[in-house]
């Protein structure tokens, strides 16, 4: 809440001076804002994996992944802040569909990213909607091209 209304003073004070050099600090402390909030829910959302008997185990490069047989969601911690917890919560679509989900690969990709969005609206988070959408069109084309792929050998 300080970092909302560090924000709000700034612009003020640069709306009252005309002082170009503010404008650059409020978006500097609006950025700090926006990383605060997407750790939180990152945590909030950490906190249903672990409610469902899961724990969530950030690594550095690891691949992005639901482990059944060890019960861990890996996240790579090497992406920003928004991109794990885009991640987190897809993953997370994954834990809702379970394992007796038999349809494409594809198709549970798709459903994993629908319930994983679904489930940040249950815990009335913030989603920047277009952002979420580009990191989720990135994964499912790296999907088709795997698809695609394996249909050419």
């Amino acid at each position: 809440m300080t970092k909302v209304l560090d924000f709000a003073s700034l612009m003020g004070y640069y709306v009252v001076t005309g002082d170009e050099r503010f404008i650059n600090l409020a978006t500097k402390v609006q950025s700090m804002a926006r990383r605060e909030v997407l750790e939180n829910q990152f945590l909030e959302i950490e906190n249903w994996v672990n409610s469902k008997g899961f724990v969530v185990s950030l690594e550095t490069d690891t691949e992005d992944r639901v482990e059944w047989d060890d019960q861990t969601v890996y996240i790579n911690s090497r992406n920003r802040i928004e991109s794990r917890y885009y991640t987190l919560l897809h993953e997370c679509g994954h834990l809702l569909i379970s394992q007796a989900w038999e349809v494409s690969t594809i198709a549970e990709e798709l459903e994993a990213w629908k319930r994983g969005r679904r489930l940040a609206r249950r815990f009335k988070h913030y989603v920047d909607d277009a952002r979420y959408d580009t990191h989720m069109t990135n994964s499912i084309m790296s999907y088709i091209e795997w698809a695609a792929e394996g249909k050419n050998k």
